[in-house]
């Protein structure tokens, strides 16, 4: 199993440079892969601020991620749920995660920012 980096996600789902796209879907391809949390949050992050890629759209690419069968992530169903909030909530996508480790995996969370606590609560 390999572990990519943001720039490999980056230019598999943007298709932005044919060569580099190419290389990214053939390491993809023909690997099992491991992607760290820590690195989908980074890609989505860049996707959204630099590239300004809608919520929405970057949930879908993250699903499309999740659906690949020889991609696994370290929390799924958490990341799954994270994605999903992050499209329709008006958090970032580390709140997003907190709120996701919260209700999927029973972590209690404890913070100060009302957005957040106000989501958790529900």
């Amino acid at each position: 199993m390999i572990i990519i980096d943001t720039n490999i996600i980056l230019r598999y789902l943007l298709n932005d440079n044919e060569e580099l796209n190419q290389k990214a879907t053939e390491i993809i391809d023909n690997n099992d892969i491991f992607i760290p949390t820590e690195v989908i949050i980074e890609a989505s992050y860049v996707l959204n601020k630099v590239y300004k890629v809608e919520k929405d759209k970057i949930y879908e690419a993250v699903e499309e991620l999740l659906n690949i069968e020889n991609i696994n992530f370290q929390n799924g169903n958490t990341i799954r749920l994270a994605f999903k909030t992050y499209a329709k909530k008006s958090l970032d996508i580390v709140d997003c995660m907190l709120y996701a480790y919260c209700k999927n995996e029973n972590y209690q969370i404890e913070t100060l920012d009302k957005k957040l606590n106000k989501l958790i609560q529900k």
